[in-house]
């Protein structure tokens, strides 16, 4: 490994750059006539690099510099065959999606938070994202059946930070008090549950929904198709089904009501799928916002019998139509 180093001699803002010496460094090369090991002369080399933008930064008055470049990590991970979770000895032990990691406790107290003026503006923020969370749980919830077929791993987060958006663009309610239901929940239409197997990248079939408050019916109007012309599917596919479902969803007493429609098992082929209407129904829709989504799973046939394709990664499930009543 070879890398390239700077020394400055600053002395003043004009000859901040004025003395420069360029040196070369080898992985197992003897520097200054002696061996040294390359982490510690590595680590040496960071220290002197901070201490020079440091000093830099002070002669200049800079307000602000990016360090980022230099990648430290502040995290300690853990290598022990005994994983620790919980607060030992001011030091808290975690499992993210890098591993088991430990950091040092601290932070402001739950009190101070609670009860500090100061932090007024983050107890609100808070208080908004706990509601967009809440709510985007129990959306998933009303769609579990699909969205078990078709979601990536990320679904829930990016629920979450879409539905805040939601939350936000209340008008009504002040800050920390927005609600759900009074924001624009159209912000949701077209959301993809699964990001590998988005929807429009699968199925380019002409198709109409509609929402009929009246009746409690929601139905997906498919003309006839070629499958092997309209289904983009990934390899191994020898099978593929439709599915749609529709949520009435009440964020405020959290509660919800649902119902799910498929077609048949159809094969991928040059064969022609003729026209065909998905339809669901819900006893009462009331005042409360409609959910209605469309997708597409994969299988392949296997000596008669129908298997997922692959875990059903590449399946897709988008919300197609919100249908939005004002609160009373």
């Amino acid at each position: 490994m070879r890398g390239v180093f700077y020394v400055f001699i600053v002395t003043d803002c004009k000859s901040a750059t004025s003395g420069v010496q360029k040196r070369t460094f080898d992985d197992k090369r003897v520097v200054s006539g002696h061996p040294e090991p390359y982490g510690l002369f590595y680590l040496l080399f960071m220290f002197q690099i901070c201490g020079t933008l440091y000093h830099v930064a002070t002669r200049i008055k800079c307000l602000f510099i990016d360090v980022s470049f230099l990648n430290f990590k502040i995290m300690a991970k853990q290598k022990s065959i005994i994983r620790l979770r919980g607060t030992l000895g001011g030091i808290t032990f975690y499992k993210s999606k890098d591993g088991y990691l430990a950091r040092e406790s601290g932070g402001v107290s739950a009190e101070r938070f609670r009860n500090d003026p100061r932090f007024k503006r983050s107890r609100e923020n808070c208080s908004e994202f706990g509601t967009a969370g809440k709510g985007a749980k129990l959306l998933r919830q009303s769609l579990r059946s699909l969205i078990m077929q078709a979601s990536d791993s990320r679904v829930s987060n990016r629920l979450s930070s879409l539905l805040l958006k939601v939350v936000q663009s209340d008008p009504e309610n002040e800050r920390g008090l927005r609600r759900i239901e009074e924001g624009n929940l159209s912000l949701l239409r077209g959301f993809e549950f699964n990001r590998q197997g988005k929807l429009d990248s699968s199925f380019y079939g002409s198709y109409e929904s509609s929402i009929d408050r009246a009746t409690g019916e929601a139905q997906i109007s498919l003309s006839a198709f070629t499958a092997e012309e309209v289904v983009v599917a990934p390899e191994g596919t020898t099978h593929f089904k439709l599915m749609s479902g529709i949520s009435a969803v009440d964020f405020k007493l959290e509660t919800f009501a649902s119902d799910f429609s498929y077609s048949e098992i159809l094969p991928w082929d040059q064969s022609l799928v003729p026209a065909m209407t998905l339809e669901t129904s819900l006893s009462s829709m009331g005042g409360l916002p409609i959910f209605h989504v469309f997708g597409i799973l994969f299988y392949q046939e296997v000596n008669g019998a129908m298997y997922p394709l692959k875990n059903s990664v590449y399946n897709a499930l988008r919300l197609i139509g919100v249908d939005q009543e004002s609160s009373t």
